[in-house]
Parts: C-alpha cells; sequence; structure tokens
C-alpha cells in the first residue's frame, strides 16, 4: 500500500511540470505579417516603427512590412474600407483583421497583444489578400476570435500545476513524520 501511494505522489509530482512544457513549446508558431501603415518620416509613425521593431527582433517568424500611405493611397484606402476605418489617424498598425490607430503606449501594448494572440493560432492576412486580389470575406470569420480570446489559461494551467506539486510534497513530507 505505502508503494502504491509513493508512485502515485510521484506520478502528481511529474505531470504537471509535463503537460506545462508540452503546451509551452513554440513548435506550432504562425508566420505573422504585421503591416504599418503611416506617412514617410513621421515622428509617431518611426517611433511605432522602432518599438515593433524592438519587440519582433528575435522573432523570424514575424515581419514588419511598412507601407506609406501617400504612395500606395489606392491600397490604403481599400485596407482602411475592408477593416471599416473611419479615421485618417496615422499611423495604423494592421494585423490579421485587427487594427490599431495612433502610437500611445497603449496602444502599443494592444499591438503586443495581439501578436501575441495571433502568433499561435491560424489565422487570415487581410492585407495580403487585397495585395493579391482574393478574397477577403473569409478573413474575418478565420480571425473572428483570436484578438478576443483574452483568458489566461496558460496561468491557469501553471498555477494548478504548482498547486498540485506543492501538495505532492506536503504530503509526501507529512507521510515521512508520520512514519517516524
Amino acid at each position: 500500500m505505502k508503494k502504491y501511494f509513493l508512485i502515485i505522489i510521484t506520478l502528481l509530482m511529474v505531470i504537471p511540470f509535463k503537460v506545462l512544457a508540452t503546451i509551452g513549446t513554440a513548435s506550432n508558431v504562425n508566420y505573422l505579417n504585421i503591416y504599418l501603415i503611416c506617412k514617410e518620416k513621421e515622428e509617431d509613425c518611426l517611433l511605432m516603427e522602432k518599438e515593433l521593431n524592438n519587440y519582433i527582433k528575435e522573432n523570424n517568424n514575424y515581419t514588419l512590412i511598412k507601407i506609406n500611405s501617400e504612395e500606395e493611397s489606392n491600397l490604403v484606402e481599400e485596407i482602411k474600407e475592408s477593416l471599416n476605418v473611419k479615421s485618417n489617424k496615422l499611423p495604423l498598425v494592421v494585423i490579421g483583421t485587427n487594427y490599431f490607430l495612433g502610437n500611445s503606449k497603449n496602444t502599443q501594448e494592444k499591438v503586443k497583444d495581439a501578436i501575441n494572440a495571433y502568433q499561435y493560432k491560424k489565422h487570415c492576412d487581410l492585407v495580403n489578400n487585397i495585395k493579391n486580389n482574393e478574397k477577403t470575406d473569409n478573413c474575418f470569420e478565420t480571425n473572428e476570435k483570436i484578438y478576443e480570446d483574452k483568458f489566461p489559461w496558460m496561468l491557469i494551467i501553471t498555477i494548478i500545476g504548482i498547486t498540485i506539486s506543492l501538495v505532492s510534497i506536503l504530503l509526501v513530507i507529512y507521510y515521512h513524520k508520520k512514519k517516524k
């Protein structure tokens, strides 16, 4: 009986870490285009470009594509029409079917959240579809819940795993003290 108890306790300590290691692997990271639409040499645009480059520089799966709103005005208008953007505010960052206007700290954080949300999920690249004259309707269906899903599953799984491990360790300690 004691032998089975120790085996069960040992498994309870190891399994959560194995699950976390499997869930946390980055082998399923998707390639992601991040579009920065702005006027050439505009200060807000340069600051946003610098911020994005600093954020994505260590990940080969991300590409920052800068679109000059003056040189490619037809493309920009088509993008804005597809996304239902009424504002002329720049810079405009487009990831999948999500867009972000301006260069505030809040906007930068939202862009980073979107990058993190899109990186592990299959998605439709709206701007690429527009550039290639492909349909864009399916993009909105494909990307419908990618960015909105902000429930911290990894945090909850981590907490549960650590809790199970700690309880297991405490049970082993209690068992050995009781045995003496």
